[in-house]
Formats: structure tokens, sequence, C-alpha cells
């Protein structure tokens, strides 16, 4: 797309998140420590760029113009309840951002395998819940560590160790 991308860091030590808003990229000081080099870095930034470039944004701003055509001053409320009830449904979305992620690093050069260590150390300690699992809007950590290193090994053909 045409889209010219600005990054944001925010002073944030104790969130560990980055966020897309159109072309503008949120990425906090924790992540950025979490982080344990560029080629994680730039994987997280390229799933930011790939909920841009995969309409993921652009299906949220409709949704919201439609809330509010159809529900009025109560339209963002109807969202929230609505993301609430069906957080778990947004999974594919995320991995379809890992995907574009890894898939822009590796064109630019980058070590693909790095980002399994990232998903591996944030799965510590993540514990499951069958009943908040529904109300989950990102999959589990170990669950994109797997999807990403299948995604590594069937796109690129390398094993990641």
């Amino acid at each position: 797309t045409d889209i010219v991308y600005k990054i944001y860091l925010l002073q944030d030590t104790a969130t560990i998140n980055a966020y897309t808003l159109g072309g503008k990229i949120f990425i906090t000081s924790a992540m950025i420590n979490k982080c344990t080099s560029d080629d994680q870095l730039y994987a997280i930034i390229g799933h930011e760029i790939g909920h841009n470039e995969k309409g993921h944004i652009k299906s949220a701003i409709k949704q919201l113009k439609a809330s509010n055509k159809y529900f009025g001053k109560w339209g963002e409320t109807f969202l929230v309840i609505k993301r609430f009830l069906t957080g778990s449904f947004n999974h594919k979305n995320e991995l379809e951002a890992d995907y574009f992620g890894l898939d822009l690093a590796w064109k630019l050069g980058y070590d693909v395998c790095a980002i399994r260590s990232f998903w591996d150390d944030m799965a510590k300690g993540e514990e499951r819940n069958s009943i908040i699992d529904f109300f989950r809007t990102h999959p589990y950590s170990d669950t994109r560590s797997k999807c990403l290193v299948n995604h590594i090994k069937t796109n690129f053909e390398v094993e990641c160790k």
C-alpha cells in the first residue's frame, strides 16, 4: 500500500506491547527491552505493519463506523461489548499479522528464528483457563511460537533450533 509508517516509542516500562493505528506504530519501552535482538524487534514491528497491510485496521474502522451509524451514541459501547464477547475470533488476524511480519523480516535478511525465543520467553508463566481462553484477543505465546516455527519451516525451509 501507500502507507508511510512512523514508529513512536511510548515510555511505559511495565506493559510489553506494540500496536498500530494506521501508519502509526506505537511500541512500549518494555517491549523494546523484552526484545533481545533487532531480529525480534523487526518481526514485532512487521507484525504491526501486517495488521495494516492485511486490512485488519480498515475492517475495524468500518465496524466502528457501522456501529455508530446503527447504534448512535451507544455504537462504541456496543463494539466494546462485541469485542469482549468475540475476542477469541481475532486469533486468526493475530497469526496472519505474525506471518506477515516474519515474511517481511525474511525478505530483509533478518533471522526469523529469533522470534521463537521471544515467544517462548513470553510463554513462561502463562496459565490456561478455558473460560478466560474464550475472551483472549491473542493466541497464547506458546501457540504463536509453534505456529511461527512451522511457518518458517514450511515457507523458508529453515529449521529453528
